[in-house]
């Protein structure tokens, strides 16, 4: 974590995550987001709907210490785009799992 310029405005939230997945949507458009996966199920994170429906292009977390953040514009409109890049989806491998997800709104 040292050196990440995150700003924003933190908003945060703790979810429970199944293996069929979910897609969620963040208090407004971020510039930013942290995920810590506190279950004991490896969690993966896709950030296009179509990678979240093949399986395929994700973030991975291991069970109760998996940690990841990084750079996330969620929430805006791309060119051409109906839905956009809204939502970023979650989805567990062997059961239940809770995260903590922190979303940094854009000024």
């Amino acid at each position: 974590m040292a050196g990440a310029v995150r700003g924003g405005l933190p908003k945060c939230a703790r979810l429970t995550v199944t293996t069929t997945g979910e897609g969620r949507r963040p208090p407004g458009v971020t510039q930013y987001v942290q995920v810590s996966n506190e279950g004991a199920n490896v969690l993966r994170i896709y950030f296009q709907a179509d990678d979240f429906t093949a399986d395929a292009n994700y973030i991975e977390l291991v069970a109760t210490t998996g940690y990841w953040e990084g750079p996330a514009e969620i929430g805006a409109p791309l060119p051409g785009s109906i839905s956009g890049r809204d939502q970023i989806w979650f989805r567990t491998s062997g059961g239940d799992s809770d995260i903590s997800v922190i979303w940094y709104l854009r000024h």
